[in-house]
């Protein structure tokens, strides 16, 4: 799955994954192919202290608008408001994430869903998200804090996920970069801890990490030709 970079799109997901910066970058990135102008962020329900401020934040550091909209009417209101903007990235509180998106849906229901996790999520986290709704995309965040991304490694390795994007780190100035699965092993093999066996892996994490990423891609592979045809 490409990088949205037009249209409505919901970022969602459980609370403290990274949500807020996510949407951000996806704005940001929307900006630079289209124009700040065209470019608006709106926060939906989200009554955590410091939230609106940290979107405030982040929005004026992409350039671009953002908007607040405390309940479902003034959601409504502010999409036909923006209807002739290219991008609107729709951030959303994790709590009870599933029902936020059906909520917005029913208002914008050709908007795109996509849900950020992260890397080192536990898998009942994982498997939480993959039966809360029929995301558009997954989006991995986190990644440079995560340690044992095993579980999501097995999810990819299990079924098939629509996954998009990761995010490198915590600052917005560094983009977020096309969804690699030799990436994610990279991560895991570099905090093992080192042994006779692993050695060898560890010296040569990208040749290892490339090994793992196919064995991952060839185990998805009936998955996503079932899905594609």
């Amino acid at each position: 799955v490409t990088m949205p970079d037009s249209g409505q799109h919901i970022v969602t997901g459980p609370t403290g994954v990274g949500k807020t910066l996510m949407a951000a970058r996806l704005a940001h990135a929307a900006a630079l192919q289209h124009g700040s102008h065209a470019v608006a962020m709106i926060s939906f329900a989200d009554s955590r202290p410091g939230a609106w401020s940290q979107i405030q934040m982040l929005a004026s550091q992409a350039g671009i608008d953002c908007y607040r909209a405390v309940d479902a009417n003034a959601l409504s209101l502010l999409l036909d408001e923006l209807s002739q903007r290219a991008t609107v990235i729709i951030d959303t509180a994790g709590i009870q994430f599933e029902r936020n998106v059906e909520h917005i849906k029913h208002l914008a229901p050709k908007a795109l869903a996509h849900v950020v996790m992260a890397a080192d999520s536990s898998s009942v986290t994982i498997k939480r998200i993959r039966h809360a709704y029929a995301w558009d995309s997954v989006m991995v965040s986190k990644l440079d804090e995560a340690s044992q991304p095993w579980p999501l490694l097995q999810a990819l390795i299990d079924s098939p996920l629509p996954m998009s994007l990761m995010s490198p780190s915590s600052r917005l100035s560094e983009a977020a970069l096309p969804y690699s699965g030799v990436r994610i092993v990279e991560q895991a093999l570099a905090h093992l801890p080192l042994s006779q066996d692993n050695a060898y892996s560890a010296s040569n994490p990208t040749m290892a990490a490339d090994s793992m990423a196919a064995n991952i891609l060839k185990m998805r592979a009936p998955h996503e030709k079932a899905i594609h045809g």
